[in-house]
């Protein structure tokens, strides 16, 4: 770092690497005993070198930083299938980058960046043996595959009031990706499916995002508000087509919770999502989800030793294209009692998932099916829990 003057920077730095990956993986028939099928038991391996030059200039002042930086990537992808090299590539990416902060008045702050990024493909990716364990959806990787190359934009808007604690927060951002990794399938009559990741021309998608919050004096609470918006559009290769895919989520938060916690700490609120997708070939595909969670806390203190708290959380997941909604409530409860000096010593008894509806739920809507799928998962249990701290700085209090 060299100092030109009395606001102006100049900084160059330099970063050398290799990273390392290896996959082993045996399939075949398993009977009696194992039977691996050499030709679908690969050993593969990728190795990536890299040499990453850079420089900036960075002006700062008692309100303002601005950072200009230009960096550079050469690379080197190598790969190794069964002892034997089967691809070396070679890259060079410039990477500019701009960054500009203000804060222009007290609790006001104002940003704005741009940015670009390099985003190699994964060891699973590029490994071109194809993937039997589900007969009805092959897969192979494609070791041709190129890096993306990201452009990331956006800019933030910062306001809090210290006399009324009232804050504010608002955030918009943008990115573009070159070379963009899609998957190709091949779907057969009988729904058989073949899927190979590919580079496309592009992808791209955007984001909004909302916060406000601010006490009511006269109920003694505060509020607090949070929206999102995300937008995103990329191309999949359907049958030799490109098909293209475009999202888009709502989501909203709603928060209340009292300002005086020295024996009540109340907590409640409500989230909705919405997310609409839609196809560019296929258009029966075209699908909307909403995910609705009501939640709340309520801790009661009543001595610095004692504490105990309840929570209750209730997700409803419902979506055109599945038959019913599905509601699931949780609730726990916990007491802790302190002894010793510094609280030290905790005991606490839990209770997680009281009415036993805890459950695996994932719902998937494809170019070619829908899924739901429901695991087992640890539901309702009971629990005594015996903490000792040997530090004796400081004090765990009130719940802590």
């Amino acid at each position: 770092v060299q100092k030109l003057n009395r606001l102006w920077y100049f900084n160059t730095h330099v970063a050398l690497g290799l990273n390392k990956h290896h996959l082993d993986r045996n399939q075949g028939l398993i009977e009696s005993s194992e039977i691996s099928t050499d030709s679908l038991s690969p050993d593969y391996h990728r190795d990536y070198r890299f040499i990453r030059p850079g420089l900036s200039l960075q002006r700062n002042t008692e309100k303002n930083q601005l950072s200009l930086s230009i960096g550079a990537e050469w690379s080197d992808l190598n790969q190794i299938l069964w002892d034997e090299t089967i691809g070396k590539q070679q890259y060079f990416y410039l990477k500019p980058r701009i960054n500009y902060n203000s804060q222009y008045k007290a609790g006001r702050r104002f940003e704005v960046s741009y940015s670009t990024g390099l985003q190699l493909p994964g060891i699973h990716q590029l490994m071109p043996v194809v993937s039997t364990l589900n007969p009805l959806s092959l897969y192979q990787g494609n070791s041709s595959l190129e890096p993306e190359y990201q452009h990331n934009a956006g800019v933030e808007w910062r306001v809090f009031d210290e006399f009324s604690f009232t804050s504010f927060f608002a955030r918009l951002s943008a990115n573009y990706t070159e070379n963009k990794i899609g998957m190709a399938r091949t779907i057969s009559e009988n729904l058989e499916q073949y899927a190979t990741p590919v580079n496309v021309a592009w992808g791209y998608g955007g984001n909004g995002s909302f916060n406000f919050s601010t006490p009511i004096r006269p109920l003694d609470i505060e509020i607090s508000l949070d929206a999102n918006e995300r937008f995103n559009r990329g191309i999949n290769v359907i049958n030799d087509q490109e098909n293209i895919g475009t999202y888009l989520t709502h989501s909203l938060r709603f928060e209340v919770n009292n300002r005086n916690k020295n024996v009540w700490d109340v907590e409640m609120g409500a989230s909705v999502s919405m997310t609409d997708s839609w196809f560019s070939i296929q258009e029966n595909l075209n699908n909307r989800y909403f995910n609705f969670n009501y939640f709340g806390s309520l801790r009661w203190t009543p001595a610095d030793r004692f504490n105990m708290q309840v929570d209750a959380d209730v997700r409803n997941y419902n979506a055109r294209s599945f038959d019913e909604a599905i509601s699931i409530p949780l609730i726990g409860a916990e007491a802790n009692v302190y002894f010793l000096s510094g609280n030290r010593l905790v005991v606490s008894l839990i209770a997680a998932d009281i009415l036993n509806k805890n459950t695996g739920l994932k719902r998937i809507s494809d170019v070619n099916y829908l899924m739901q799928q429901t695991s087992n998962v640890l539901g309702r249990y009971f629990m005594v829990s015996v903490k000792y701290r040997f530090n004796q700085m400081g004090r765990l209090g009130k719940g802590g």
